[in-house]
């Protein structure tokens, strides 16, 4: 399931969400999605700047890009060896 579909089938007033998911399109790799939803003002600055960055390179926005920045996903990659902890940039 892509992660846009997940997140609009997730309930409006969840503020946390965690979830095993895994990563990877020939290796899948186990991990845990934790993400944090963002208050609506920063959720429209995200989007006002995604829309405006499309514009200039003259495409408009997926509905599933502008979905995905309603939430701070923190990624846990797990596997037998080590834990990795990413935070996108």
């Amino acid at each position: 399931m892509k992660l846009a579909e997940f997140l609009t089938a997730v309930e409006g007033d969840l503020l946390l969400l965690e979830k095993a998911i895994s990563i990877g399109t020939t290796a899948r790799v186990a991990a845990r999605l934790i993400a944090v939803r963002m208050p609506e003002a920063i959720v429209n600055a995200r989007r006002r700047i995604a829309r405006k960055n499309a514009k200039k390179k003259g495409y408009t926005p997926s509905q599933a890009h502008l979905t995905v920045d309603g939430l701070e996903p923190l990624y846990y990659q797990c596997t037998a060896h080590h834990m990795e902890r990413r935070q996108p940039s």
